[in-house]
């Protein structure tokens, strides 16, 4: 999973359930350990090697064409890739913006 921000780009890579209670320490100090919080979003599902900003932007204008707009926090965006970057055929990426918290 990708997370991409005004600030940069953030890469995440979820453990698995049987590291999740007591998760490695990372030794480089570049690597943090944190816990995503559940979160419902919004998602575009894209095949490809498309330009990610482009498709974002495409599902912001979708979301907002549906007025969702006030549902979603525009913040930031994320990607999520399901093949190598060595895999050329059959490829499939989601985009995704979280939704908002609703009280």
């Amino acid at each position: 999973l990708s997370i991409y921000t005004p600030e940069g780009r953030q890469y995440c890579i979820a453990l698995p359930a049987s590291l999740q209670s007591n998760p490695p320490q990372p030794t480089d100090p570049g690597v943090t350990v944190v816990e995503k919080e559940e979160m419902i979003v919004f998602v575009a599902t894209i095949g490809g090697f498309p330009d990610y900003a482009e498709e974002a932007d495409k599902l912001r204008n979708r979301l907002d064409s549906e007025s969702r707009g006030e549902e979603v926090d525009f913040t930031s965006y994320m990607r999520l890739g399901y093949q190598s970057p060595y895999v050329l055929k059959n490829r499939q990426t989601d985009i995704m913006y979280k939704r908002k918290d609703i009280a």
